[in-house]
Formats: structure tokens, sequence, C-alpha cells
């Protein structure tokens, strides 16, 4: 799993996106939890979407809302700060370095939503997308990620 995450990361490679969403589809299904209304994937800031031409979290969740048949919003979350990798962040690092960085563009419309992510280390970014969440009324969040890294 780790080399396909990287090949759709930072090898540019998106078409990997399909297989990496049937493998964590077919988890989530053996897992029997109940279902979201909608997918909300983990945005990019415009600067690394730029740099990176896709954003990989939105890839997966649109792959995985066709598997499940639930709608994907793409906009209503954004994140408008420019924030360092994660990945190169020490543990105290990674806890403030997305403080503030994600904001609500527009109101979200579902009270049951899963937050979409290629990557968790610590669930910093889910935990402040899920404050920002809950703040403007998003009642049950899931966070459904590829992959955990210890």
């Amino acid at each position: 799993m780790d080399e396909l995450i990287r090949k759709l990361k930072y090898q540019g490679n998106p078409y990997i996106a399909r297989d990496i969403a049937a493998m964590l589809a077919t988890e989530l299904r053996e897992a029997n939890i109940d279902l979201p209304e909608m997918l909300i994937p983990v945005p990019l800031h415009r600067q690394r979407l730029f740099q990176r031409g896709y954003n990989q979290s939105a890839l997966l969740a649109k792959q995985l809302g066709k598997q499940f048949g639930i709608a994907v919003d793409y906009r209503s979350l954004t994140k408008h700060k420019s924030t360092a990798n994660q990945a190169e962040l020490s543990l105290k690092a990674r806890q403030s370095n997305l403080k503030n960085a994600f904001k609500i563009a527009r109101p979200i419309i579902a009270s049951h939503v899963a937050i979409i992510d290629d990557v968790i280390t610590t669930g910093s970014t889910a935990r402040e997308i899920a404050k920002i969440l809950k703040r403007n009324g998003v009642d049950y969040i899931q966070v459904w990620g590829v992959a955990h890294t210890l």
C-alpha cells in the first residue's frame, strides 16, 4: 500500500486512485459500517494543488462515492492557509501546523459525513476538520483513510 500511495501522491499517477479506493471500499464493506450521507475530501491549499495537479483525497473520494453511491462535496471545505507538509514535521509541530488552516466556504447539507484522507498519522488533519464541521452543524463524522502510519 505504501508504494501505491507514494505513486498517487508524489509520482504523478492519479489513475491509481481507483485501485486504492476499491481496496478501501472492500474493507469498509467488510466492516459493515453505517454509510454517511456525504464524503468530504481533505482539501489542498491552491498552491499545493497547482504543484501536484490534483488532490489525491478528492480522487479517492470520487471513486468511493461511485462505489457506495454517496455524494462528494468538493467545495464546502477549503484550505485557505498554506502550511508545511505534515509528513515533514514532528508530532508536536503537526498538531499546531493546521490550526485555522481550513474554513467552510458554503453550508454543508448533511448531518453525517466521512472525511476522506489518504494517510492518517497523528489524526491532526481529521481533528482540525472535524472541529470545523461540528461547529457548522455536522452531527456525526467518520474518517476514512487508506493508510495509517505509526
